[in-house]
């Protein structure tokens, strides 16, 4: 079944829809919502005491997320790498960086939604520069924070749900009208195709009918009277 956004021009003239063996029109659907919560409003985790690197805090050993990087601004990649050769190169301008592989350091504001602390020994490669620090291994980082608690990762806000209007020009929103599993149509004259269609486009194109609809984000169809 395929559904129209149904708009009417609100007269004396008596709505009537056809008669089939369930109802012609749907209430408008009810926007389902999850919950969200911004990184602010959730409680920070509190670090490992382990001794700091420069002005940063050890943070833990964190998987990074499947196809993505927790951290994005690759700054040093060197054979000899140790906790205070990234620490010099990411302070005073990001909050977090953090070593993997050995001998890469990682810099960023933000840890990338996804990324999961794990436990501090799954970060066993030894820092090339210097065997007694740990850099990470090869999927886990050895993070770093330049705060004394770390804030959960930021997980964007869904999108928000486009709402029908209750007036386009002079016509009044009827709701969202299902149309017949026979592949009836709800109206049935075809009026314009637009890639960039809004209601109060085909409002216009329909002007003098009593009927318009809008379907597939970009059709607009008209009528004198519902089918």
């Amino acid at each position: 079944m395929k559904s129209v956004t149904l708009f009417a021009v609100l007269a004396s003239l008596p709505i009537v829809f056809a008669q089939s063996s369930s109802s012609s029109v749907a209430a408008a659907a009810a926007v389902s919502s999850s919950t969200y919560l911004p990184p602010s409003s959730v409680a920070s985790v509190p670090l490992p005491s382990i001794s700091p690197v420069g002005n940063y805090y050890y943070a833990g050993c964190y998987l990074e997320p499947p196809n993505a990087r927790m951290l994005p601004y690759l700054v040093v990649a060197a054979d000899n790498m140790t906790l205070e050769m990234c620490s010099s190169n990411c302070a005073g301008t990001y909050q977090y960086w953090g070593v993997e592989y050995g001998r890469e350091c990682w810099c960023g504001y933000t840890l990338a939604a996804g990324t999961v602390e794990t436990t501090t020994d799954q970060c066993n490669i030894p820092c090339g520069g210097l065997p007694t620090e740990m850099c990470g291994s090869h999927n886990g980082m050895s993070l770093y924070s330049s705060l004394s608690s770390i804030a959960p990762p930021y997980v964007p806000p869904p999108p928000p749900t486009p709402k029908i209007p209750q007036m386009a020009g002079p016509y009044t929103s009827l709701g969202c009208v299902t149309e017949a599993s026979n592949y009836q149509r709800a109206l049935t004259s075809f009026e314009v195709v637009n890639a960039n269609m809004t209601n109060d486009i085909c409002a216009t194109a329909c002007a003098g009918y009593t009927y318009f609809g809008t379907e597939y984000s970009n059709e607009c169809k008209k009528y004198p009277r519902c089918s």
